[in-house]
């Protein structure tokens, strides 16, 4: 189901409307498109989509030597 989202614009801070469509089937991508209605301004992005988890890394460093 594609969803409609509203933004603040990055560049006049009007409204910016987002569009949030289903993907394919076969395909692993979203399609995400905004479009600000008063400066023209216009943003596509691709959400990818994956069942693969990915743990946070934790780095410990000595503040002193800058060493793990």
């Amino acid at each position: 189901m594609t969803k409609y989202l509203y933004r603040t614009c990055p560049k006049c801070k009007d409204y910016l409307g987002v569009v949030v469509r289903d993907p394919p089937e076969s395909k692993r991508e979203v399609p995400i498109d905004a479009h600000c209605v008063v400066c023209g301004f216009k943003l596509g992005w691709r959400l990818v989509l994956g069942k693969k988890h990915v743990k946070a890394k934790r780095v410990i460093r000595d503040a002193t030597t800058g060493t793990k």
